[in-house]
């Protein structure tokens, strides 16, 4: 990943619940393909802006799981 993919993650906005047992995230993955793949065959320096959401389940103050949606057709 790290080989062919250059990114932050951007414009964070938090929510939480009173019981602290979830959050949920929403964030922009900024990103630059620095390496063809198989999915990007001819995609060098490619930047692209891609919209996230991740919901975050809480217990005992860790997280015990994590779920990630990537909004790939609205993909900059």
């Amino acid at each position: 990943m790290d080989e062919c993919y250059e990114e932050a993650l951007i414009v964070f906005v938090l929510f939480g619940e009173p019981n602290n047992r979830s959050v949920t995230s929403e964030f922009v993955v900024s990103g630059s393909i620095k390496k063809s793949t198989k999915t990007h065959q001819s995609a060098q320096e490619h930047i692209y802006f891609l919209a996230t959401g991740a919901f975050l389940e809480i217990k005992n103050g860790k997280i015990t799981r994590l779920t990630t949606y990537y909004n790939i057709p609205l993909r900059i």
